[in-house]
């Protein structure tokens, strides 16, 4: 008895469920490639560019760098047979901490270029996430699905897909 008022209990939830559901076709649904997004939207790859330089500095900071104590490591090598005991060790720990230091402003380099990033990323994000608000509510989307590499999305149709009328959009909103 008590198993038939439970299985009473969820058809009735059913039912209402099936009463109050709208209709599919009067719910406007779409999704956005947020890569494909991302890409193609002007001030998002502007700030990507400007990050990308910035890097490629840094990089180019750091392999100056790892040159100068490769040489000093193989002069070291060239040079530790014809020194003493003390002046090796010396050296060696010389060389210990320039690699220390090396060590040290790489991981300096990048928090600063993750700080970098999120200073020119989070008011491209904040304007994206406005126009695209701003787009749905003027053509009348319920929901837009943005995907993660096409990943949460395992299949949508392409007539579904508005990220090309998105990226105009946003790129439009100069």
């Amino acid at each position: 008895m008590k198993h038939l008022s439970i299985i009473s209990l969820l058809l009735s939830l059913v039912a209402i469920g099936l009463v109050y559901k709208q209709e599919p076709q009067s719910q406007k649904i779409a999704f956005i490639k947020t890569g494909v997004l991302l890409e193609q939207v002007e001030m998002a790859a502007n700030a990507k560019k400007k990050l990308s330089d910035e890097q490629q500095e840094v990089e180019a900071n750091l392999k100056e760098l790892e040159s100068k104590l490769a040489e000093k490591h193989e002069a070291f090598i060239k040079e530790q047979a014809a020194l003493s005991t003390e002046e090796r060790k010396a050296r060696m720990k010389e060389l210990y901490e320039e690699e220390g230091k090396l060590e040290r402003y790489k991981q300096a380099a990048i928090k600063k270029l993750q700080a970098r990033e999120a200073e020119l990323m989070e008011p491209v994000f904040q304007v994206i996430n406005a126009r695209i608000k701003t787009f749905a509510e003027r053509n009348d989307y319920v929901m837009l699905w943005g995907t993660i590499s096409d990943g949460n999305i395992l299949h949508g149709d392409k007539a579904y897909d508005v990220t090309d009328d998105v990226v105009k959009y946003i790129n439009s909103q100069k």
